[in-house]
């Protein structure tokens, strides 16, 4: 029986006279084809919109899985051959590894590009590289490559990631593990359950979800970048399947008799962004939204990395490399990435394509350089850029870039490190590294006017919204000062204090309208203040060590993401949180 939800919520069914015992049965994508494999070695391929039996394939191993590609094209299973590929359409096989032993689980790729098995009596995964994306040819077969990955205790209820990165596995009484692939690396080793973990599924649109069901009577979700738990629901079975399309968690019984659901939405205050494959970790330097919040870019030693916050998407725009990749920011009308660094600055075209997905165009080399460092906005679409040679020629610029890529210099009295730009791109600030102080920069005179800013360490910068103030960061605090011309504040501005860290100064970043102001105050903490007030108004726990970071608020101010240590990101719903404190009488 094949059921449908239809978008009234009725659910509709079909059924399909077969005769024999079934052992398995699986469902292609889009319930094209139905595949039911029967005790005594035979295995039939049904149409499941004209509900016909389409062909039998005899000699089927009856302790095998099927699994069918993305496409609905082919499938692949046992048989006495070995691992054998069927082309869903016709029937035709392709021997893909001959006189493999039976494979308790077999699962290809969503890209077509590689397979994982559980081979007989194995405990760990057997897998099948050099797939050429759609049903194989004999001479793809001959090209195939097999490594392994070893585990001391048998697995079960693998899956795979809708992205085709990651492999996932039950193992033992209570854990689940994760590759990453293809270098096969493990990613996360989660444990939990009370009793054996027996099927797996990924978020078919976020990888960093996955679901675990077990005999201990509940399904769990798991955030794989920060190891934890965010929903358990009170129900297991022998498969789970995650359908964001009708929030729900949709279980087979242990008995195969039912399908139960339970709902998929968990609310979450934070989340940690995935990074592309093999992304040595390092210190994220910058980060910050689009303009309409639906992307968001960092850079560092990461290299230059933009996330498709609406879909799984992720982009590696600029290569890897220590200390290579200083900032990344989007035009004012979001068409364009821009990116500085030790080659020099660097601009990507944007764009949507009909499907809604983000394109990435090729790299643009506005500037050579091996001195550029923060980017910051102007008025007009223009751009403030850092640059310093001081090693060479004991010259500091500050370079203004407009929208076409022309540059003009203007001459600072230091290495221009971390810039700071003010709402109505009058101001810039720059820090001076490694010394302390910096400067604050009047773009509006003619011309511009230098003032120095003085502090008792090394410290950043930045400019406030809400009020007419420079807030620097140093070590221990963070200290406001009245800009220069603008009247003294009616009360004496606050001072935040910060845990004590040597040459880590305190960052600050202000919503767009003023409301809030975000501030690195400690190992393991961001703290929220009232824009206007300047008064704390919560503390938020950080999965990185947020000393050295950047911080940056979405456009609504909605959301805060965070950028640091080990080239990871932290986004906190910042709505969300106001409203769940709120409900408690705690929110502001």
């Amino acid at each position: 029986r094949v059921f449908e939800r239809t978008p009234d919520g009725e659910l509709l069914h079909a059924q399909f006279p077969v005769k024999g015992r079934l052992w398995e049965i699986q469902l292609s994508r889009g319930a094209r084809w139905l595949a039911a494999h029967f005790r005594g070695n035979r295995m039939e391929l049904w149409d499941a919109r004209a509900g016909t039996l389409a062909w039998a394939h005899e000699g089927g191993d009856t302790a095998t899985t099927m699994w069918f590609s993305k496409d609905a094209e082919w499938l692949v299973m046992s048989d006495p051959r070995g691992l054998v590929a069927l082309r869903c359409a016709t029937g035709e096989s392709v021997v893909l590894v001959p006189d493999l032993p039976t494979c308790r689980y077999v699962l290809i790729s969503p890209d077509g590009k590689w397979m994982a098995a559980l081979v007989g009596e194995e405990k760990g995964f057997r897998i099948f590289t050099g797939l050429p994306g759609g049903f194989p040819a004999e001479a793809d077969a001959a090209k195939l490559k097999a490594a392994e990955i070893t585990s001391d205790i048998a697995m079960t209820g693998p899956s795979i990631s809708e992205d085709s990165r990651y492999l996932a596995a039950c193992v033992g009484e209570d854990r689940l593990r994760v590759w990453e692939m293809p270098s096969m690396c493990q990613m996360a080793w989660l444990r939990g359950h009370q009793r054996n973990v027996r099927a797996t599924a990924f978020h078919p649109r976020d990888s960093s979800i996955i679901a675990t069901t077990s005999w201990d009577g509940t399904t769990r979700l798991w955030d794989i970048p920060t190891r934890a738990e965010v929903l358990s629901a009170p129900a297991g079975g022998d498969r789970v399947y995650l359908s964001p399309d009708t929030d729900e968690i949709l279980l087979r019984s242990w008995s195969g008799e039912q399908i139960r659901s339970a709902p998929l939405t968990a609310p979450r205050g934070m989340r940690v962004l995935m990074l592309p494959p093999l992304v040595p970790f390092g210190l994220l330097s910058s980060v910050e939204f689009s303009p309409d919040g639906t992307m968001l870019a960092a850079a560092g030693d990461a290299g230059v990395i933009l996330w498709d916050l609406t879909t799984p998407d992720i982009f590696p725009a600029r290569p890897p490399g220590d200390s290579q990749w200083r900032d990344a920011v989007f035009s004012r009308d979001g068409k364009s990435l821009w990116s500085s660094g030790v080659s020099g600055l660097w601009r990507h075209p944007l764009s949507r394509g009909t499907d809604g997905r983000v394109r990435l165009g090729a790299a643009e080399h506005i500037a050579e350089g091996g001195g550029f460092t923060d980017i910051t906005p102007l008025a007009d679409d223009t751009f403030a850029v850092g640059y310093s040679r001081y090693w060479e020629n004991q010259r500091s610029v500050l370079k203004i870039v407009d929208r076409e890529g022309k540059i003009r210099d203007l001459n600072v009295p230091h290495i221009a490190d971390t810039l700071r730009s003010s709402a109505d791109g009058r101001w810039v600030s720059i820090a001076r590294f490694p010394q302390a102080g910096g400067t604050l920069i009047d773009l509006a005179s003619d011309p511009p006017v230098m003032h120095p800013v003085e502090a008792i360490s090394r410290c950043a910068f930045g400019l406030m919204v809400a009020h007419p103030a420079l807030a620097v960061g140093t070590e221990k605090e963070i200290r406001f000062q009245p800009l220069p011309g603008a009247p003294p504040p009616a009360k004496p501005y606050p001072v935040i204090r910060r845990a004590f860290s040597e040459f880590i100064p305190g960052r600050i970043a202000s919503s767009a309208d003023g409301a809030l102001i975000a501030a690195s105050t400690g190992a393991m903490e961001i703290s929220l203040f009232d824009g206007a007030t300047l008064e704390k108004l919560a503390t938020l726990d950080s999965p990185l060590t947020p000393f050295d970071c950047a911080l940056t608020f979405s456009p609504d101010g909605k959301k805060l993401a965070l950028a640091g240590g080990v080239s990871r990101v932290v986004i906190w719903d910042i709505d969300w949180l106001r409203r769940e404190l709120a409900s408690q009488g705690l929110g502001w």
